[in-house]
C-alpha cells in the first residue's frame, strides 16, 4: 500500500510539474507581450487604469462642485470665470470624455486582440487533446483485439474514433445560428 501512496505522489509531482511548467510558460508570454506594448498602448492602459477606479470619481466630483462653487459666487474673494449655466465647464467636460473614450476603447481593443489570441489557443489545445483522445481510442481497440477481451460494441465508438474537422464544425455551427435567428 505504502508503494502505491509513493507512486501516486510521484504521478501527482509529475503533474504538478507539467502544470507549474505551463503556468511559468503562460507568465512569460504574458511578460513579454507586456514589455512589447507601444508607448501608446502604455499610456491608453495607465489612463484606462487611473480613470478606472473610484478615486477619480471622486476626484472629479471635488473637482466639479469646487467649479461650481467658485463660479456660483459663494466664495468672496476668488472672483467667477465661468457664470452659470458653466460654457467652459461644459466644453472641458465634453472634451475629458471624448479623450477617456479614445483611450478607454484603444484599451478595451487590445484587450479584445490578447482574448481571441488565447480563444484561438484554447482551440488548437482542444484540438490537439481531441486527436489524442482519438489516437487512444484506437490504441485501445487495437490492445482489446490483441488481448482478445470481448466488451459490448459501444455504437458511439466509431463516431469517436473520428478525428474532428474544424470547418465541417464550424459549418455546423454558423448554420444552427442561421436556424436559431430565423426561427
Amino acid at each position: 500500500m505504502a508503494g502505491h501512496k509513493t507512486a501516486s505522489h510521484t504521478a501527482n509531482s509529475e503533474t504538478a510539474g507539467v502544470v507549474l511548467k505551463n503556468i511559468q510558460s503562460l507568465f512569460a508570454i504574458r511578460h513579454e507581450r507586456e514589455r512589447q506594448r507601444s508607448t501608446q498602448q502604455r499610456l491608453a492602459d495607465i489612463v484606462t487604469k487611473f480613470v478606472g477606479n473610484m478615486k477619480f470619481v471622486y476626484l472629479l466630483a471635488i473637482l466639479v462642485a469646487a467649479w461650481i462653487v467658485v463660479n456660483l459666487g459663494w466664495l468672496p474673494d476668488v472672483p467667477r470665470f465661468d457664470p452659470y449655466p458653466f460654457p467652459l465647464l461644459s466644453t472641458i467636460a465634453s472634451l475629458v470624455a471624448i479623450f477617456l473614450s479614445a483611450f478607454i476603447l484603444a484599451s478595451q481593443n487590445r484587450m479584445a486582440e490578447l482574448a481571441d489570441q488565447r480563444a484561438e489557443l484554447n482551440v488548437q489545445v482542444s484540438l490537439l487533446a481531441e486527436h489524442e483522445v482519438t489516437q487512444l481510442i484506437h490504441l485501445v481497440e487495437a490492445i482489446s483485439i490483441r488481448v482478445g477481451a470481448q466488451g459490448g460494441a459501444d455504437p458511439k465508438l466509431d463516431e469517436f474514433k473520428q478525428n474532428v474537422d474544424p470547418l465541417a464544425l464550424i459549418e455546423e455551427i454558423d448554420k444552427a445560428n442561421v436556424d436559431a435567428a430565423t426561427s
